[in-house]
C-alpha cells in the first residue's frame, strides 16, 4: 500500500506508531511487515540492540516491538516469547560496573 493511499484512507487516530504509539502526522515509514513507524522512531528502533534474560537471544528495537495494550509497554522477545524479559544490550554488556 503506498503512503499517499494510507494518508488518504485512514484518519490520525488509527495510523499508530510501531515504536512510540503517538499518531502518525507525517514523515511515514512504512516497514516490509506493514508495520508503520515515524521515520526518526524507525531509525532509533533500528540501533537498539537488546539481550533476553530468558533465553540470552539478542535482537533490535525492530524484532522485539512494544506490546502497547500492556502497563509499561513491555517488549516481547522474538525467540522465545517472554513478555519483559529484554535489557538493554548497553545495561547488559556494563553490568558488572553497576
Amino acid at each position: 500500500m503506498s503512503r499517499r493511499k494510507i494518508y488518504r484512507e485512514t484518519s490520525p487516530e488509527t495510523r499508530l506508531c510501531t515504536a512510540c504509539g503517538e499518531p502518525i502526522l507525517r514523515n511515514l515509514y512504512i516497514e516490509k511487515d506493514g508495520n508503520l513507524y515515524h521515520y526518526g522512531c524507525y531509525a532509533s528502533e533500528k540501533e537498539k540492540h537488546f539481550k533476553c534474560i530468558e533465553c540470552l537471544g539478542e535482537c533490535n528495537g525492530l524484532e522485539a516491538p512494544r506490546d502497547w495494550s500492556q502497563p509499561g509497554a513491555p517488549r516481547t522477545c522474538p525467540h522465545c516469547g517472554s513478555i519483559g524479559t529484554l535489557k538493554n544490550l548497553w545495561w547488559w554488556k556494563n553490568r558488572e560496573k553497576l
